[in-house]
């Protein structure tokens, strides 16, 4: 639909102007010169005929001069034809500018971000001075929810840079929908300018207000090309110093071009450490191994970085790791001689050991170990139960080792609790071991060194308990009847015998097995934390590094700074959960403490979702706009002159003053051009 309108009706009134001639035309004031003849006869046929085409040119002329008339004062006034009449014209504009990471790209003129900002102040300016604007960016700052002025938007525009947020482009017109309706005032248009990459950007219509009419605009990247770093994996166990860590990197190649030797290098702590070279084949995928050797103990912060352009923020993958110098191991006894893990764990540098009787031991002290023995235990109480699964949930290793008099009910229900088998009867034809599942990740590297037809005397059992295995469980030994000695718990990291160990029943503590098995079981239970984080607007992060019953406030800073934020934390099950404030998520390191403490640190990196290069083409968003029979949006072409004349058509109109100035200006030459004609006829 269509209407016209006026710039400046008040010109209108010049049309009263034709009213002259037409007055001297109707009273004609010119006087006639008499001139006489001595006869006439032969004028009276050529008076006739001069008489008919004069008045005829007379009537031109008066309608060439109203036409100019009409012509001049119309254009004065500006005539202006408006589209879009159901859209509303009172609310603001809206300028949405996709400055994510992927703004950094190249377009035909200068990087996207810079585009997309010059043409952002180019449509503000094509508006009256009166105008509000709203500007909608990934960084979604409060002060985007308040009107703008054009001067103001041009200095708010200044200061926007590519944003470590990658919020969806739907979603953040969704919210400025759901912000208009609350306030009852829809925005009369708004203007997308984005590279619109496929991974920000659906075609949906949810996002669509029926009041605001919607202009896309895109500038895809004239260079698709991007390397990333998207993953690392390291060991999960890192056992001591001055030996070698291998670290695998996994990275990408996103364009259609190859890439030799390119450099990976490895920082640990702020130095380089190690570095490694990868080349692509266009469009793939390569894993690269990368490895240093530790000299302390302790917590590292480690970088792999790369050098790529014009994506970067890929480039660098950020990473922490800790080697402990000691493995914490307690045992809980009932009476039972510990003497064994004594003799096992007794190198004071890398082991500390305490053995407590059960109902002694100070339960809520248990996330400070690493490793718990429960060490033939005859009976068990609800707090150890329920301490205890909070310490097996906070990512402590837990070894269960039965007693002959237990109450095999009441171990089954902690055994459920803690993802054990189920325990039965007393099967006393378990007489000896019969075979060792080597091929389990967990024996890997402790038969290494065996010849293959070495054959290994395994110990012997007088008695054990008939086992219930359930999904989810190991079996790492086996006795000869088929049943297991021992059994692991993959996801809880649970040791479940069958057998009890003390020397009545089992030549175990004296056999060479028990030596390897225990101190598999130890160096496994200094597993990892998780080496990064991908930010994320729900990032939350969990520990049993923390006392369940502190009093003080958790805070989280980013390395390297001094300012401090308190993030929404909550403690239980053994282990704390805290939710990184999305305002600080940036890659790097972050250290987390309490008090004056600072007590871990936590490495986050950027999400990779930017990293793939493909984009939505003109012809494909076009098609959306088709196919949905889209009235209310409209895409735009992207190159900026053309673009700024269809936003001034857009936003003021389609003008006629200058059509209306070249009319008048040819009426005025078909005036002149009756008048010449007819003062030759007047001379001849």
């Amino acid at each position: 639909m269509m209407n016209i309108h006026f710039l400046y009706p008040d010109f209108l009134w010049g049309l009263l102007f034709i009213a002259v001639p037409i007055i001297v035309h109707l009273f004609n004031f010119r006087k006639y010169k008499v001139v006489y003849f001595s006869n006439i006869d032969l004028l009276k046929e050529v008076q006739t005929e001069t008489k008919s085409k004069s008045r005829l040119k007379h009537l031109l002329v008066l309608l060439s001069r109203i036409l100019i008339i009409t012509a001049l004062v119309l254009a004065f006034a500006q005539p202006v034809q408006q589209e879009n009449t159901n859209i509303n014209k009172d609310g603001s504009v809206g300028v949405l500018i996709d400055n994510s990471f992927s703004s950094n790209n190249i377009y035909e003129e200068g990087r996207i971000l810079d585009n997309l900002k010059r043409t952002a102040s180019n449509i503000a300016e094509a508006y009256p001075s009166t105008q509000a604007f709203k500007c909608i960016t990934q960084d979604e700052a409060a002060e985007e929810s308040h009107e703008m002025q054009v001067e103001l938007l041009g200095e708010y525009l200044v200061g926007v840079s590519e944003s470590a947020q990658s919020n969806s482009l739907n979603d953040l017109l969704l919210k400025q929908k759901i912000r208009n309706e609350e306030g009852g005032q829809p925005l009369q248009s708004v203007f997308v300018l984005s590279d619109f990459q496929k991974s920000n950007w659906e075609l949906n219509t949810a996002f669509l207000d029926t009041n605001t009419q919607y202009y896309l605009m895109p500038f895809t990247p004239s260079i698709q090309s991007n390397i990333s770093i998207d993953s690392i994996a390291m060991p999960t166990i890192i056992g001591n110093i001055n030996e070698p860590v291998i670290i695998k990197a996994f990275l990408t190649n996103h364009s259609k071009q190859e890439f030799k030797d390119l450099s990976v290098k490895l920082l640990i702590d702020g130095k380089q450490k190690s570095i490694a070279t990868v080349s692509f084949t266009e469009m793939s995928s390569e894993e690269v191994e990368i490895s240093f050797t530790p000299k302390n103990y302790g917590a590292y912060e480690a970088l792999l970085t790369i050098e790529d352009y014009p994506i970067n923020f890929d480039n660098d993958f950020y990473f922490v790791f800790e080697i402990e110098s000691k493995v914490n191991v307690l045992i809980l006894n009932d009476g039972k001689s510990s003497q064994p893990f004594y003799r096992l764990f007794k190198d004071p540098a890398m082991y500390e050991v305490v053995s407590e009787n059960y109902l002694k031991a100070d339960y809520s002290s248990l996330s400070k170990y690493h490793l718990i023995i429960l060490n033939e235990l005859s009976d068990f109480n609800e707090g150890l139960n329920r301490e205890l699964s909070d310490f097996v949930r906070g990512g402590g290793d837990l070894v269960f080792i039965p007693s002959k008099e237990m109450d095999v009910q009441l171990f089954n229900l902690v055994s459920a609790r803690l993802g054990g088998p189920s325990y039965g009867a007393i099967d006393t034809s378990l007489l000896s071991m019969e075979s060792i599942n080597e091929e389990h990740p967990f024996f890997k590297g402790v038969f290494e060194k065996m010849k293959s037809n070495e054959k290994l005397i395994l110990p012997r059992f007088s008695e054990g308990f008939v086992t219930n295995q359930k999904e989810g469980i190991d079996p790492l030994l086996f006795a000869r009847n088929g049943q297991s000695i021992l059994s692991l718990n993959n996801r809880q990291n649970t040791y479940w015998f069958s057998a009890p160990l003390n020397r009545e029943n089992s030549d175990f503590y004296n056999h060479g097995l028990f030596v390897p098995v225990f101190l598999k079981m130890a160096m496994n239970a200094k597993t990892q934390n998780i080496p990064y984080y991908f930010a994320s607007p729900s990032l939350q992060v969990k520990t049993s590094k923390l006392p369940i019953a502190l009093d003080y406030n958790i805070w989280v800073r980013e390395e390297g700074k001094s300012e401090k934020y308190t993030p929404f934390s909550k403690g239980s099950g053994g282990q704390w959960m805290i939710e990184i404030p999305q305002e600080i998520q940036k890659g790097g390191w972050f250290n987390i403490g309490y008090q004056d403490s600072s007590i871990f640190n936590i490495a986050i990196n950027y999400s990779r979702k930017e990293s793939v290069q493909e984009y939505y083409s003109r012809e494909e968003l076009q098609d959306w706009i088709d196919k949905e029979g889209l009235t209310n949006v409209q895409l735009l072409d992207n190159n900026e002159q053309s673009a700024i004349n269809e936003i001034n058509r857009i936003t003021k109109g389609k003008s006629y003053w200058l059509k209306l100035v070249v009319l008048a200006l040819i009426f005025l030459l078909v005036e002149s051009l009756l008048l010449r004609s007819w003062r030759k006829k007047s001379v001849l």
